[in-house]
């Protein structure tokens, strides 16, 4: 009865979390701080069932559709997370982050500019993952989960002419995530992760650059590396799984 009522706590507060901060997002003028601080609100009440942390790191991305390959555009990506552990090996996160993405032509010395739609598209998302958490050995967990974001601020260089918005995107994105967490101390953790767009995150339009041609499906591809930190220690006592032949 007490874990059945725990757990409700757990997704009654999600649920708060999440609707609450999707209708933040729609408010194209209320600042990421404003939604970062919704979310402390949120889980103060359940702290002690709660663990929390800041996470820290860089994006490598790329957008599939746009005639580049490789993950050529740096970005960073950084925010809070919490997490409700259901087991000592099982648990639930709740992300609030902000993350760069988009994509950005090459320059070869021998060959000059690569193949590309544009020269460089930079775009700042607002991202709320909600994530499943798998601890395998002590130190080692992997997770996955889904993902939705909203662009608030996007710029692009296009082949021919100056810098200006790229109206063809669409302002939310929704993905699909996974990756893994190395604890190199109790309360300093190293991840790896991959997200992947699950729609388009452009509309079919023409193409603003060449006559004739549409801007189709554009799909968002990132890799992500940094540092979480825990602000309450994490234990590293779980025994490893064991495969029994």
């Amino acid at each position: 009865m007490v874990k059945f009522i725990i757990l409700n706590r757990f997704w009654l507060s999600l649920y708060q979390s999440y609707f609450c901060t999707i209708f933040l997002l729609m408010k194209s003028k209320i600042s990421y701080l404003s939604t970062l601080f919704l979310l402390f609100i949120v889980f103060k009440s359940y702290a002690q069932d709660f663990k929390s942390g800041l996470r820290l790191g860089v994006n490598a991305a790329q957008i599939n559709g746009d005639a580049m390959g490789g993950f050529n555009k740096a970005g960073l990506v950084g925010g809070l997370f919490v997490r409700y552990d259901f087991t000592e090996r099982v648990s639930g996160q709740f992300e609030m982050l902000y993350s760069g993405k988009g994509s950005k032509r090459t320059y070869h010395q021998d060959y000059g500019w690569q193949p590309g739609m544009w020269h460089d598209m930079r775009l700042h998302y607002v991202e709320v993952p909600v994530m499943a958490n798998i601890k395998l050995i002590p130190k080692v967990a992997v997770q996955g989960g889904l993902g939705g974001a909203y662009l608030f601020s996007s710029k692009f260089t296009p082949i021919y002419g100056p810098t200006e918005e790229p109206l063809f995107l669409r302002k939310y994105e929704v993905s699909v995530t996974g990756g893994a967490t190395y604890q190199f101390t109790p309360k300093i953790a190293a991840f790896a992760r991959y997200t992947n767009s699950i729609l388009s995150i452009g509309r079919t339009v023409p193409d603003p650059v060449r006559w004739g041609q549409f801007l189709g499906t554009k799909i968002s591809l990132v890799a992500s590396f940094g540092i979480n930190y825990h602000f309450v220690p994490e234990k590293n006592d779980v025994k490893p799984i064991k495969l029994n032949p």
